[in-house]
């Protein structure tokens, strides 16, 4: 299953291709991310990020895109979240074409890196951003057996681990309905 994960920013944005099958490791296809000037339009922002996964879709042709959104409960808390909204609005058209995702940043970071799930949909005090990034590299690096060199992929990072959870609940589910079939 070829899934792309996507963390959207409106500075930097993270791609990820991954290609997951149960029962091998996971292989990074393709990472990058995309840059944008301090000052941008967020409709700006919004058409280059598509157009963007565009070309690696054409690519590479995912079975699902699962993207990061770190709206909180429901509502925008910050003007950079609103421009990031719009472009998670933009990407959602992919649907179309290819099943889409969203999963909140602190759920699908909590699940990958082993750690409990907040109530709340943001960081505790208890788990700081810095720690759970670390968690979030490493468990990435040991299933894909990829070694990230730089701090500055952290977008790329969080792209894969969103791509891998993705998998992930793709698995349980597909799993959770072959019982069903059987149980009945």
């Amino acid at each position: 299953m070829i899934i792309i994960g996507i963390d959207p920013g409106t500075r930097h944005t993270g791609l990820a291709v991954i290609d997951y099958n149960v029962g091998s490791t996971p292989s990074i296809l393709f990472l990058d991310t995309i840059e944008f000037a301090e000052v941008c339009d967020s409709i700006f922002l919004a058409a280059e990020t598509y157009s963007a996964v565009k070309l690696v879709q054409h690519k590479f042709s995912p079975d699902l895109i699962a993207i990061e959104d770190f709206v909180f409960q429901g509502r925008i808390t910050t003007y950079n979240a609103l421009h990031v909204h719009r472009i998670i609005g933009a990407l959602s058209v992919l649907w179309l074409t290819c099943p889409v995702v969203l999963y909140a940043a602190a759920d699908w970071k909590h699940d990958l890196a082993g750690l409990p799930r907040p109530r709340q949909k943001h960081l505790t005090p208890t788990t700081s951003k810095s720690m759970l990034d670390t968690r979030v590299r490493q468990a990435v690096e040991l299933r894909c057996e990829h070694v990230f060199r730089g701090k500055s992929e952290q977008h790329c990072i969080d792209a894969a681990g969103v791509a891998l959870v993705a998998g992930d609940r793709v698995v349980v589910e597909n799993r959770e309905e072959k019982g069903k079939k059987y149980v009945n």
